[in-house]
């Protein structure tokens, strides 16, 4: 193909994609869908996105919590009253050295996490998953304060049990 029908082919293609998008993408689930899309579209769920803000949290409904925040919402709030509690900036620790994994960060007053690349995180999962690069990690129970301290979430659980 020739650099002239090269870009013709494309353009066509580009022109095509959009009808099929919008075909696609709005189709609700219980209507039916064309046969056969003419671009590559994925399917579009209708259900909430996972901690979208306007979407009840049943997890934070069943463990006690406020189901009208989103879960990642509590727990900036939850780290935050962990950093008070701890009352300086603290050296957070995730160690795993059999599986090759180590990172530090600091723990804020303020409840922030800063990486030792210098992102912040509000949410130790996030912050988890960030210094890892993956996106199963419990943040919560992967950060100690130091090599041989508590785990944040046995912080967090000591401050619900005192009425905090």
């Amino acid at each position: 193909m020739g650099r002239r029908s090269r870009a013709a082919h494309s353009q066509s293609e580009a022109s095509s994609a959009a009808p099929a998008a919008q075909a696609w993408s709005t189709v609700a689930p219980n209507e039916s869908r064309p046969e056969a899309p003419t671009g590559a579209v994925p399917l579009v769920s209708w259900e909430p996105l996972r901690g979208s803000a306007d979407a009840l949290d049943p997890v934070a409904e069943a463990l006690g919590g406020d189901p009208s925040k989103s879960l990642l919402v509590q727990e900036t709030a939850e780290l935050a009253a962990v950093a008070a509690s701890l009352g300086k900036p603290t050296q957070l620790i995730w160690q795993r050295l059999r599986r090759g994994i180590y990172h530090e960060a600091i723990l804020s007053v303020e409840g922030v996490i800063t990486l030792s690349d210098g992102r912040s995180f509000t949410d130790p999962t996030s912050a988890a998953n960030a210094a890892q690069a993956v996106t199963d990690a419990d943040g919560w129970r992967v950060w100690r304060v130091g090599v041989h301290g508590a785990h944040l979430g046995d912080l967090r659980d000591d401050l619900a049990d005192r009425g905090f």
